[in-house]
Order: C-alpha cells, then structure tokens, then sequence
C-alpha cells in the first residue's frame, strides 16, 4: 500500500468524523432525533462495530458535552419554574 493511499485513507477518515459531528447537529437542531436517542446509541454500542463507534464518539465528545449541560440547565430552569410558582 502506498504512503499516499494511506494518506487519502487518513483524510477520508477524518473527514467521516467531522462529518458525524456535523451530523449529530444537524440531526438535533432540526429535531430529527430525540435527545433519548443520542444516549441510547452512545451507551449502547453495536458489538460488531464498536471500534467505529468509539472512534465517533470521540469525534462527537463536544456535542454530548453540550447536550449534558443542556440538560442540567433545563433541569435548574424548571426547578426555578417550580419554586417562582410556588412563592
């Protein structure tokens, strides 16, 4: 195999992860997947592919990182709700 095939398979590749950040975006901003969806394929992986999916978890960190902290802010937001409703 050539260095410069290997090379090009390289930028394929992160091009494939980049493209999977850009997916998961895309996917939850145009509501497309539910949130529930995204945590459920995060944590339970396909055994037949699981070097694929940890290396798009990686590629995909930031967008669960947010997701985390958009949720732990919705939670605080409707705490707040809830004890403005009752005061």
């Amino acid at each position: 195999m050539s260095s410069a095939y290997k090379i090009g398979e390289k930028c394929h590749f992160l091009l494939f992860l980049e493209m999977a950040r850009l997916l998961f975006d895309v996917f939850y901003d145009e509501d497309c997947i539910n949130e529930k969806v995204f945590w459920k394929w995060l944590h339970n992986p396909d055994q037949d592919e699981i070097n694929g999916h940890n290396m798009v978890i990686e590629s995909t960190k930031a967008f669960f990182d947010w997701l985390l902290l958009a949720e732990s802010g919705t939670s605080d937001e409707e705490d707040d709700d809830d004890n403005e409703e009752t005061e």
